[in-house]
C-alpha cells in the first residue's frame, strides 16, 4: 500500500477479500472445463491412432456434420490439443497467482476475515429456523 491510498476498512478488506476469491473460484472452474476437454480429446486421439488414415469419419463443426477422413481429424485434433494444453497452462498459473494473492490478504487480514467466518454460522442459524417444508 502506498502511502497516497488510504487505509480500507473492514468491509471494504471483506469485499475486496470476496472479489479475490470470486476471481480464484472462476479461475478454478475454468481449469476443470479445459482439464475436463484435454481428456476428452485424448479419449477420441487414443480411439482414432488405430484406425485407417484413409477411413471416412465424421466431425461436428459449429453444428454442421463434416465427412473427413482419420488422418485429417488426427492433424486437426492434435492442434486442438496442444491449444487446449497451452490455454489450461495459462489458466492454471493464473489461478495459482489468485491463490497468493488470496493467502496474502488471509495473512494480511487474518483478524478482519477472522470475524467474517465466526459471524456467518451464527447469520446460517438464524436463516435455518425460518425455512419452509419442502415435499
Amino acid at each position: 500500500m502506498t502511502t497516497t491510498e488510504t487505509p480500507m476498512n473492514n468491509n471494504q478488506i471483506i469485499a475486496k477479500y470476496n472479489e479475490i476469491k470470486q476471481k480464484y473460484t472462476v479461475y478454478f472452474q475454468k481449469a476443470i472445463e479445459l482439464e475436463d476437454e484435454l481428456r476428452e480429446h485424448n479419449l477420441v486421439a487414443n480411439t482414432l491412432s488405430t484406425a485407417d488414415d484413409k477411413k471416412r469419419c465424421w466431425r461436428m463443426i459449429e453444428g454442421v456434420l463434416v465427412e473427413k477422413n482419420v488422418e485429417q481429424i488426427k492433424k486437426e485434433l492434435d492442434t486442438q490439443i496442444m491449444n487446449i494444453k497451452q490455454t489450461l497452462d495459462v489458466v492454471q498459473k493464473t489461478m495459482r497467482s489468485q491463490e497468493a494473492i488470496m493467502k496474502e490478504w488471509e495473512k494480511k487480514y487474518s483478524s478482519v476475515l477472522g470475524q467474517q467466518k465466526q459471524s456467518k454460522p451464527e447469520e446460517n442459524k438464524t436463516n435455518t429456523s425460518k425455512g419452509g417444508v419442502l415435499a
